[in-house]
């Protein structure tokens, strides 16, 4: 079978074949209930084998797009494909890091994990496991895995680790969540998981620093996976937390209605729609979903069920399974 996308549209066609039909492989698919934890285990798309996210910190898109400060950034987006209307869930960190891979603000506050009970609901890293694909959440500066305390003033932040707030870190899924040092291991010993969570430092994600220090990181980092061999089939995603200070602009009400502020999103990928600038309204719960997507996932139930995935800032192209 294969399956064409284009734009936020995803035409299938069947393909004539000696043999029975192979796996199908989906894309940008949204398959609303059907499309469930208790889906039928497959692999991800030949195509794209690796998903990597790398969260940066509290800056609007005017601050970050088309500015001096963030050239390489700025490059990157030209290069590749950005989102011009992209939306935190909610005006603190926390809430969003948890979004992102649960698609809900299960907390909305900046809260240690010390100081209560770690959460029940499920993540994207049951769905991975459910497909026995692998993940690896990497923190920049945290001392041991699944480090439940910062690390300096500066250095690693534990409520920019979303993992350590659910039951993830009672058992043996723990040794996944590691340090930043152990991606570039993996990648240049071509193990890296097909779910790559990236966070820098407190200076090098610009909290504690200016866009142009965040900017010089991202100029040193990701060429790395650029130029690696996995970097053709791998769709590597820039995002921030939330919009710069007192920006409480979203869209949407009720359950799923997002207040985080307008922020970038660059998607960096040899099948992105190079130069491409999407005016959809987007947020974290798509982001989500397009991983689903990418990876075959299904969904968790949550925001991102309703949310379509980011079809439109990759090219039109044929997969086939």
């Amino acid at each position: 079978m294969v399956i064409q996308l284009k734009g936020n549209f995803m035409d299938i066609a069947k393909a004539e074949s000696t043999n029975d039909l192979t796996n199908m492989v989906i894309f940008g698919s949204n398959l609303s209930s059907e499309s469930s934890q208790s889906q039928q285990a497959t692999t991800p798309s030949e195509t794209m084998q690796h998903v990597i996210i790398i969260v940066m910190e509290n800056k609007g898109y005017d601050q970050i797009i088309g500015s001096p400060d963030a050239p390489y950034q700025s490059k990157l987006a030209k290069d590749y494909a950005s989102v011009s209307r992209y939306y935190g869930v909610y005006p603190d960190s926390l809430p969003n890091y948890i979004s992102i891979i649960s698609g809900y603000p299960y907390i909305t506050n900046d809260k240690d994990p010390g100081t209560r009970a770690p959460l029940k609901e499920h993540t994207i890293v049951n769905l991975l496991e459910s497909r026995n694909l692998t993940w690896k959440g990497y923190f920049e500066d945290m001392p041991n895995i699944c480090h439940l305390k910062d690390s300096g003033k500066s250095g690693y932040i534990v409520h920019h680790n979303p993992f350590l707030y659910f039951d993830i870190r009672n058992d043996d899924r723990c040794k996944n969540i590691v340090g930043l040092d152990e991606f570039l291991k993996d990648l240049s010993s071509g193990a890296l998981p097909n779910f790559s969570f990236i966070v820098p430092n407190n200076i090098h994600d610009t909290h504690d620093s200016t866009v142009a220090d965040g900017d010089k990181w991202l100029s040193t980092f990701v060429p790395k996976i650029i130029n690696s061999p996995i970097f053709n089939n791998t769709a590597l995603f820039i995002v921030y937390d939330e919009g710069k200070k007192h920006d409480k602009s979203g869209f949407g009400s009720g359950t799923y209605g997002v207040t985080g502020g307008r922020l970038p999103l660059i998607l960096v990928s040899p099948l992105a729609s190079e130069g491409f600038v999407s005016s959809v309204e987007y947020t974290h719960y798509n982001l989500l979903s397009t991983i689903e997507s990418i990876l075959n996932l299904g969904n968790l139930g949550k925001g991102d069920k309703i949310s379509k995935p980011m079809t439109d800032l990759f090219k039109s192209s044929i997969m086939e399974s």
